[in-house]
């Protein structure tokens, strides 16, 4: 990929894992691409209450068979 320079301002070719490891080690930069990638196809980034509440209730059941020593696959649960 090509890169502007901040400093002079000419165009350099930058490897993908620099721009990986920049994009890694950024919140900011991992949340605009996510955004955007949402955007992008049309995904939604928001939850609505009954997702919610599905999402929570999945992570407790994991919780409580964790604690007995049974794992679930995920697919198994309701």
């Amino acid at each position: 990929m090509k890169a502007t320079c901040p400093k002079c301002g000419t165009r350099h070719a930058v490897p993908d894992d620099e721009i990986l490891a920049h994009i890694k080690g950024s919140k900011r930069l991992r949340a605009k691409i996510a955004t955007e990638l949402g955007r992008l196809t049309g995904g939604k980034t928001r939850l609505n209450a009954a997702e919610r509440r599905a999402r929570a209730l999945k992570a407790v059941q994991a919780r409580e068979e964790k604690r007995r020593g049974k794992t679930i696959h995920p697919a198994d649960r309701k």
